[in-house]
C-alpha cells in the first residue's frame, strides 16, 4: 500500500513501519534525547513524526530533520 501525498512524493506504509520504534531527537545545542516514534502524517507537505521520550512523558509530532533513527 502506498499514498500519494500532495507533494507528489509517494510514501509506502512498509518505509513508515520501519522507522517507528526507537530513535535520537536533535535539540539546539547537540543536545539528543532518546524517543519512541510511534506515527506519522504529512502536514503541510512535511514528514512529521509523533515521538513521545522514553524517559519522561508527552508527545509531540517532529519534522523528519530532527531524528536520527537507531534502525536505519
Amino acid at each position: 500500500m502506498c499514498d500519494l501525498l500532495e507533494s507528489g512524493c509517494v510514501v509506502r506504509h512498509s518505509e513508515i513501519a520501519k522507522k517507528l520504534g526507537p530513535a535520537s531527537l536533535k535539540i539546539d545545542g547537540g543536545l539528543l534525547v532518546q524517543v519512541m516514534v510511534l506515527d506519522y502524517k504529512n502536514c503541510f507537505g512535511n514528514d512529521c513524526w509523533l515521538v513521545t521520550p522514553v524517559s519522561g512523558s508527552g508527545e509531540k509530532f517532529v519534522k523528519t530533520g530532527t531524528l536520527l533513527w537507531e534502525n536505519n
